[in-house]
């Protein structure tokens, strides 16, 4: 499992870093998880990939909804 920081899954995902701390902090995502290790927040690779599968399959939205 390889870590990847706030700032590499943004890339990824194509979202800004605040909307990432955002989903975290209000749990709007929940198929994408986070870990703290030694206080700083990171994503294994592996779930960001099942995230974006996920999406593609239409379980979760990488986009939040502007409510």
């Amino acid at each position: 499992m390889k870590p990847m920081t706030i700032a590499q899954v943004s890339t990824v995902l194509g979202v800004k870093e605040t909307t990432l701390n955002a989903w975290r902090f209000h749990g709007r995502q929940p198929l994408l998880q986070s870990y703290k290790i030694g206080g700083k927040v990171v994503y294994y690779e592996s779930d960001v990939e099942a995230f974006i599968e996920s999406s593609r399959k239409g379980k979760a939205s990488p986009k939040v909804s502007s409510r």
